[in-house]
């Protein structure tokens, strides 16, 4: 039997999630911490520094938010579909602050 190290530093949360990845993807985020995202997009978009623009209306009227994120791990889960891991690079402790208020 195989177990499943959490290598997260904070809790995870499900979302489902449309986001913008940079400069013309849709992704779906499946879930997100404080640190950072799980989500999948098809394999011909990754790279390894993403940006993401996260569209909050549906939690603050007109909010939207470009958060860089660093690539830590992808994995195929069907033909040219990638399921991705990736931490969030925050530098503004505004976006910090969001991303929190999002998540709990």
């Amino acid at each position: 039997m195989q177990v499943a190290i959490e290598r997260r530093c904070s809790p995870r949360a499900p979302i489902n999630l449309p986001v913008r990845l940079f400069p013309n993807a849709q992704v779906n985020i499946i879930d997100i911490s404080e640190s950072g995202i799980r989500f999948d997009c098809e394999d011909n978009v990754l790279a390894e520094d993403i940006r993401l623009l996260l569209d909050l209306s549906s939690f603050k009227p007109k909010q939207t938010r470009e958060i860089s994120a660093k690539v830590m791990w992808h994995k195929l889960i069907r033909e040219n579909r990638l399921q991705v891991g990736a931490r969030f690079s925050l530098s503004d402790r505004n976006d910090f602050s969001q991303l929190r208020d999002l998540v709990f």
